[in-house]
């Protein structure tokens, strides 16, 4: 493991890390914190709901923050712009595969919305996942990874909660150690049901076990990344599910648990959700990035000391200072990206 200096601090992005008043240990392999002060942070972004545009400027008097439901004294509130490391996830089940080939075509363009300092990883997702391309900053590589995955087909279906899980544990790889860290999911937003029926059928390259979504999600939040997608939804998404789940194999590919939901794992980890179409994957996937860039990290030392290994549930909201300041806009018309928790 590594150490930090507590210089670097301010500089951490952890999303609602939680650093403990001996010896705080991230939620990863790639560093160790030792500090003296009980510090939690976490990334926020609000933004206007129609135009999804970043609102900047704010301060410590325009943002709310609650523990546990208990308000906190924000201490710390920064617009640092810090590298990105982003694990690009391109569903391969038929209902989305048209649009990965103008998305490779126009590879060049989303890669260009990358600076420098940024890392990137390819996967694809089904009933599992494969890794095509590890964290690199080089852009040739990762172009002709978005390629191949363009190229891939299979008849599987899609195993959400698990590929989540293991995009999870490539996120922890990320080489930048002061990094943004991003799951961006290319999908049509839908997932299977893990059931004995539909493994056998749509699952064959699937692990033995499965994990489940409240194992998924407890993995994505204690890594510190935020989950986010881009949805492309056609008819034959919607006939694909509908022919599946007729009798007389339906009742029974309904038994299984929880199929999971990409939109759930982005509200609690703080991504975002946009829709697309073909025509609009390029343009929208560059916008997903820059906003994922432009988010603030807030910093609050808890009131109340929680026992190791407890959830403690975050709320961000805007004050009435924030209004005051900016009467051209109602809460109903923005969005507020954070975390919503973390483990001590």
């Amino acid at each position: 493991m590594r150490a930090v200096p507590i210089a670097a601090l301010s500089l951490l992005l952890g999303c609602g890390l939680a650093l403990c008043p001996q010896q705080a240990e991230a939620q990863d392999s790639t560093l160790t914190l030792k500090v003296t002060a009980n510090l939690v942070l976490s990334d926020v972004l609000v933004e206007d709901r129609s135009t999804h545009q970043a609102v900047g400027l704010l301060t410590a008097d325009d943002l709310l923050v609650r523990e546990d439901c208990v308000a906190q004294q924000i201490q710390y509130l920064s617009s640092d712009t810090l590298p990105l490391s982003i694990v690009f996830l391109f569903d391969l089940t038929g209902t989305v595969h048209p649009v990965l080939k103008p998305l490779a075509a126009s590879a060049r363009t989303v890669l260009d919305r990358l600076r420098p300092q940024d890392e990137a990883a390819v996967m694809v997702f089904y009933s599992t996942t494969q890794l095509l391309q590890p964290f690199t900053h080089d852009r040739d590589l990762l172009a002709a990874a978005i390629g191949k995955a363009s190229t891939m087909t299979t008849p599987e279906t899609t195993f959400l909660n698990e590929d989540v899980f293991q995009a999870t544990e490539v996120a922890r790889q990320a080489t930048e150690p002061l990094s943004r860290r991003v799951l961006l999911f290319l999908t049509d937003g839908t997932s299977d049901v893990p059931s004995a029926a539909i493994k056998k059928i749509y699952g064959k390259s699937a692990p033995e076990r499965l994990h489940t979504e409240p194992e998924a999600m407890e993995a994505l939040l204690r890594s510190g990344a935020a989950a986010s997608a881009l949805i492309e939804r056609s008819g034959l998404t919607d006939v694909s599910l509908a022919t599946r789940y007729l009798p007389p194999l339906g009742p029974l590919m309904r038994l299984g648990g929880d199929p999971g939901d990409i939109r759930k794992y982005a509200e609690e980890s703080g991504g975002i959700v946009l829709h697309s179409s073909k025509q609009e994957v390029v343009a929208k996937l560059a916008e997903l990035i820059d906003a994922m860039r432009t988010r603030y990290t807030l910093g609050y030392r808890p009131s109340a000391t929680q026992p190791e290994g407890k959830f403690c549930r975050i709320a961000v909201e805007l004050t009435p200072h924030f209004f005051a300041t900016h009467p051209e806009l109602t809460a109903k018309m923005l969005a507020i990206h954070a975390k919503r928790g973390y483990y001590r």
